[in-house]
């Protein structure tokens, strides 16, 4: 199966019981593993998660890694290919932060099935988004 992206804010969700997106994230990721297709997040989406955990306690930090390593395939570093990509996508939209720009170069190089997001302004970039809530 081929592998679905998380950006940020999908993986936030996840991670956050109290996240108005946590339950729909939950059931999203849960269809997708059930299915076959791997969870890959950038190492930039991991970077952008990791802020909170490591802005409050040791443990904080811990238990998002955990969640992590238990839920996503690939913590997927950005090479030279992805990084091309994302700047191929900064290009053609230059209102696209350039951590988003990384989960869509990402999911170029990987081929992905899917981009999960809360993002709704993502369905422009690119028609594999699908945004949860």
């Amino acid at each position: 199966m081929k592998p679905v992206v998380l950006d940020t804010t999908a993986l936030l969700a996840f991670c956050d019981p109290d996240d108005e997106q946590h339950d729909n994230t939950r059931e999203a990721l849960g269809v997708c593993l059930a299915a076959g297709h791997p969870l890959v997040v950038p190492v930039s989406v991991l970077a952008e998660v990791l802020v909170g955990a490591f802005r409050s306690t040791p443990h904080a930090v811990r238990t998002v890694e955990n969640l992590v390593d238990e839920l996503v395939a690939e913590v997927r570093a950005i090479d030279r290919p992805a990084g091309r990509a994302a700047a191929r996508y900064r290009a053609e939209f230059p209102d696209l932060p350039m951590g988003a720009a990384m989960v869509f170069g990402t999911a170029k190089v990987i081929d992905a099935e899917q981009i999960l997001t809360t993002d709704p302004s993502w369905h422009e970039v690119d028609p594999r988004v699908r945004v949860l809530g």
